[in-house]
């Protein structure tokens, strides 16, 4: 079977089994696909965009993914015995409970391998001997502890989360502060990058998520968690609210900044009724 660049986004593949042994699908768009008891056996996916892509309990031996995008994709119970995983880009990308004939080499950094095994007719592999690390680059600008870090997908930036409610970005090679983003009313707990590099989130312990365009620095959701699961997705110049959940008005009210601190306080949400629209 030839789909060479098709666009297969969204689709689902499932057995048992499915024999697509030997399926050309060379440069095609398989981001967010499912492969679920397939036989890939000799496919060729040189160049295929596997963003976000699973593929689980299945053969894809002698398989070909060289060049092929990686990020994000998962990898479980998958028999990869003689597969070409070269791929042209590894970013959070997983092979769990897989079993290889190969050890992996710098090729493949960025690939997180967990309770896979090699072939048992393989010499195991031969102990090295551990890197020693040299300190690169000193980052200074944050007033008080660091809680999170976390590279960009490029490798090109790094974002920080400080303790003092404030996020940076880094330039890796320079050690330049791109940007500092406030907004958190208290620590930032946690951070990560979207798989394309263009967002940025953020949890503080002001029981928010922020999104964040990545390049700009601009703050695009805020999304409010509340007990019993009940959150508020806001707008992020506070001027109204996206969607929120039946509850959330139990929480919600209207701010007013303190003159003393500066901070924002809520007013007591009992003195408010249902959100409009909502049920």
């Amino acid at each position: 079977m030839d789909l060479a660049g098709a666009d297969l986004k969204d689709w689902r593949f499932d057995g048992p089994p499915l024999n697509l042994s030997r399926v050309r699908l060379t440069g095609s768009r398989l981001m967010n696909a499912r492969f679920r008891r397939v036989d890939l056996s000799g496919a060729d996916l040189t160049g295929a965009e596997l963003t976000r892509a699973e593929l689980w309990v299945g053969s894809a031996r002698n398989a070909c993914l060289r060049d092929a995008d990686l990020t994000g994709t998962r990898f479980r119970g998958l028999d990869l015995t003689g597969a070409d995983l070269r791929a042209g880009r590894c970013y959070r990308t997983q092979l769990l409970a897989c079993t290889l004939d190969r050890t992996l080499g710098p090729d493949t950094e960025g690939i997180l391998i967990a309770n896979c095994r090699l072939d048992r007719h393989l010499p195991p592999p031969q102990p090295q001997a551990p890197a020693v690390g040299t300190l690169a680059r000193v980052l200074e600008g944050h007033q008080g502890s660091v809680l999170a870090c976390g590279w960009s997908p490029d490798g090109g930036r790094l974002v920080s989360a400080g303790n003092n409610g404030t996020l940076r970005l880094w330039d890796t090679a320079s050690g330049e502060c791109l940007a500092i983003l406030e907004d958190h009313q208290g620590p930032v707990l946690a951070c990560g990058w979207s798989p394309d590099g263009d967002r940025l989130v953020s949890a503080g312990d002001d029981g928010t998520l922020r999104l964040w365009d990545a390049a700009t620095g601009e703050p695009i959701t805020i999304i409010h968690m509340f007990e019993d699961r009940e959150y508020a997705i806001l707008e992020p110049d506070g001027s109204g609210f996206r969607s929120a959940s039946p509850g959330a008005w139990r929480w919600l009210g209207w701010q007013t900044k303190d003159p003393t601190t500066g901070r924002l306080e809520r007013l007591p949400a009992e003195t408010f009724g249902p959100i409009p629209g909502m049920t």
